[in-house]
């Protein structure tokens, strides 16, 4: 099962660059929040593999995991703010970002 979960948070990554890339250049503001979100899902990911140890998720795994993916969205939310102006293109990041993690919350449900 970990490779379904690693491919499930590459498809998010590759998902998020792509997005970046649609324009052929990713800014450096682009790149601070495609590196931000890249280092929250590895963290989501560690609590992944965690979670599965023992082949099942508990409640208080799921809750964490949730909490976790609030978090990829919360410091998303805050890099893209840190220069005060949100470019069409860090939107496009965040929309995307936001339309892929359920496809972890589906991954989730099987365990």
């Amino acid at each position: 099962m970990e490779n379904e979960e690693i491919d499930v948070v590459r498809l998010i990554t590759d998902e998020i660059i792509g997005i970046a890339k649609r324009d052929g250049i990713i800014t450096e503001e682009e790149q601070t929040l495609i590196d931000s979100i890249e280092n929250e899902m590895k963290k989501y990911k560690t609590l992944m593999e965690k979670a599965l140890e023992d082949n099942e998720i508990t409640p208080k795994e799921r809750n964490s995991l949730f909490r976790a993916k609030l978090q990829i969205i919360k410091n998303s939310v805050k890099t893209i703010r840190q220069d005060f102006n949100v470019s069409n293109d860090e939107q496009e990041i965040i929309n995307g970002l936001q339309k892929m993690l359920p496809e972890i919350s589906k991954f989730e449900k099987k365990f």
